[in-house]
């Protein structure tokens, strides 16, 4: 079994958490919702990962970062060590890479459910809003 490992990041404001649909482009899960990350590079620590993310997808610098937990995903026949991860940053600076990112936006607990999340990620966000264990 093949093993990835990457970070997603819970990026707050009040009582909402930013969402991002993937590029119509993307190999896997094209058009699908998601938290923001991505995977690790070799001899990149969690927090460096999510911060070139973040870059990379969004233009934005991170703050106030917080581990919250490992989670590990399996899904077409390969395993996903994932590691979650909170914190916040200035939403109006947000400058996405449509390669990367078709659209964000903002949700809260009760919104999440109205969206088409890929493998894994609902179950993330629901653990987040303390609505799934």
């Amino acid at each position: 079994m093949n093993t990835t490992v990457g970070c997603t990041i819970f990026l707050y404001r009040n009582d909402k958490i930013l969402i991002q649909k993937r590029s119509i482009t993307k190999k896997r899960y094209p058009g699908y919702w998601e938290i923001p990350g991505g995977a690790m590079e070799d001899l990149e620590t969690a927090e460096d990962t999510i911060r070139r993310e973040m870059r990379e997808e969004l233009g934005i610098e991170i703050s106030n970062l917080e581990n919250l937990y490992t989670d590990i995903v399996y899904r077409d026949c390969k395993r996903d060590i994932v590691f979650i991860i909170k914190g916040q940053c200035d939403f109006d600076s947000i400058c996405h890479d449509p390669s990367e990112v078709e659209e964000y936006c903002e949700i809260t607990a009760d919104d999440f459910k109205k969206y088409d999340f890929y493998p894994g990620v609902r179950e993330q966000i629901g653990r987040y809003f303390g609505i799934l264990r």
